[in-house]
């Protein structure tokens, strides 16, 4: 059985795809940032694959693509909001997604890397940002950067939400890039759509309304009809009319290039009308009505989308199986496909605990786990009155992270544990356990010990840290640095001796900040709050 720390996290929950604003101009910003150059090159892309493999069926095989996911913070280790649970929570939901839409194709966590850069934290399409993603994505999975901004930091009213990338200029081939950027608010399962979409783009998918991405067809009742061609940036798009048949339709060369996915002229753009029912007057180049795909996930209707078409889904297959360039998701290893229910140690089931305000948990560790979400709560619902906590492999020690009042003496908690896995991470909840806090305070002391100093503090990083202790007789005792948001960021044994001792503690690759020492041995705890400047 280990022990793990525990941290709170606050989780932000969003609509998906949440629609863009518009700024003193009225020019609107849009919620996706795929820029319409790289659409043009992935429509020149889907419709060359479309003519080399024009029969891709769906396979009876599941296609398991790795994601390695980059949590982007400023360059002090501030800010960084989005935690492994999130991300955990936002994959599973992007999976079922996949899944309903009848793709054989689902992502996994291959791994986690944390930035600390202000230029991708605030502007990942600047120069610097675009520039530190360049040295830092995995070779051997799709990856993604989550970040507090999508844009390039230039407007500050700007609200783009997410973008996929595939080119650092149009002089480079493509792929060069070839990353999705999101921001840390649509990371949670409410969002998952936002990803989807950004995905949707990676596999050659132009947006349903492609080449309106300068504003949206304002139609009225005097010019209700839609002009032959649209530009922007550069950019002239033939616009797409309502004809499936015949001499006029030209659905397969415009906008997107599917013909079973309706005109848009980007209709959802501040959409915001009932159950998902786009009643506008706009008609096509040859004034002819029409009914737009409020569903569609390469749209911008708010809180409606969750489809692809099947001619999306046959390009998206098209491009992963088939693409030379994407032999490095193709060739991935198939990750564990499930994961252990967490078995809950302790505190025993209704047990009392001996402090209220010194109380461990502990579960039966889960293999390949990345890390647990630990909810605590007064209520069996978890509905109301909970925290959520994210987990690393260590001990917990509310002391530690410095939380008075958290836990309230002689009252019972209920708890439960969530895995955090590379896949299978719906439906591995454990059962809920519950304790009594005890009525004793925990005091900050290891019996016998006489002096405890710490110097110097503040410190910097090229200075080790000094322990000095005074002791009645020698003890083992766990030396730990927890961040202030509980993170366990080193952990080791050490034996002091009876007396005077010195210990030195190095803080190498630690990043400037607050920091809680703790001291614990069976005979109790220590603590002290450092400071590396």
């Amino acid at each position: 059985m280990k022990k793990v720390l525990l941290f709170l996290f606050v989780g932000l929950f969003f609509s998906p795809l949440s629609v863009s604003a518009q700024n003193k101009t009225g020019q609107p910003l849009h919620s996706c940032g795929t820029s319409i150059e790289t659409q043009e090159v992935l429509f020149r892309n889907m419709v060359e694959m479309r003519n080399r493999y024009p029969n891709v069926a769906a396979s009876r095989a599941v296609s398991y693509i790795p994601v390695w996911f980059h949590l982007a913070a400023k360059s002090d280790g501030t800010g960084r909001t989005t935690t492994r649970a999130g991300v955990a929570e936002m994959l599973c939901a992007w999976n079922k997604l996949y899944e309903t839409n009848g793709l054989e194709m689902q992502f996994y966590i291959k791994g986690f890397s944390e930035i600390d850069f202000d230029k991708l934290y605030d502007a990942p399409q600047s120069f610097s940002g675009s520039n530190k993603m360049t040295t830092t994505k995995k070779a051997d999975a799709m990856n993604v950067y989550i970040t507090n901004n999508a844009g390039d930091g230039s407007r500050p009213d700007e609200i783009t939400l997410a973008y996929y990338s595939n080119r650092t200029s149009s002089a480079d081939p493509e792929y060069t890039n070839d990353w999705i950027v999101c921001t840390s608010r649509e990371v949670n399962a409410g969002s998952a759509a936002t990803i989807a979409h950004e995905a949707g783009h990676m596999f050659t998918l132009a947006h349903t309304f492609y080449g309106w991405e300068g504003g949206k067809f304002e139609p009225t009742p005097a010019s209700p009809c839609a002009p032959v061609n649209v530009s922007y940036n550069g950019r002239v798009v033939e616009v797409e009319k309502a004809a499936r048949t015949g001499l006029t339709k030209n659905c397969a060369t415009a906008a997107d290039g599917f013909c079973d996915t309706p005109p848009d002229y980007l209709f959802g753009l501040g959409y915001s009308g009932p159950a998902c029912n786009y009643s506008g007057i706009a008609k096509d180049p040859d004034c002819v009505a029409f009914d737009t795909d409020e569903t569609n996930l390469m749209s911008y209707f708010l809180g409606c989308i969750k489809n692809f078409s099947g001619e999306q889904k046959a390009a998206i297959r098209n491009n992963f199986l088939n693409h030379p360039r994407r032999a490095y998701l193709r060739n991935a290893a198939t990750p564990p496909l499930t994961a252990a229910t967490p078995t809950l140690g302790s505190p025993a089931l209704g047990a009392t605990t001996a402090f209220f305000n010194n109380v461990s948990l502990d579960w039966d560790n889960v293999p390949n786990a990345f890390g647990y979400t630990v909810e605590v709560s007064r209520f069996t619902s978890f509905s109301t009155q909970v925290k959520s906590f994210y987990v690393t492999n260590s001990d917990f020690n509310i002391n530690a992270l410095n939380s008075p009042g958290f836990l309230i003496a002689g009252t019972r908690y209920y708890w439960r544990v969530k895995s955090v896995v590379p896949y299978a991470n719906c439906a591995n909840v454990s059962a809920t356990g519950n304790f009594i806090t005890g009525t004793v305070n925990a005091v900050n002391e290891i019996a016998g010990v006489t002096q405890f100093t710490v110097s110097p503090n503040p410190l910097n990083q090229s200075q080790n840290l000094s322990l000095e202790m005074n002791s009645e007789a020698a003890f083992e005792a766990k030396i730990k640095l927890v961040n202030m948001t509980g993170q366990m960021m080193k952990t080791e044994k050490r034996t002091f001796a009876a007396g005077y001792s010195t210990q030195a503690i190095s803080i190498a690759n630690l990043t400037n900040g607050t920091y809680i020492l703790s001291v614990e041995s069976d005979k109790g705890v220590l603590n002290k709050r450092i400071v590396i400047q």
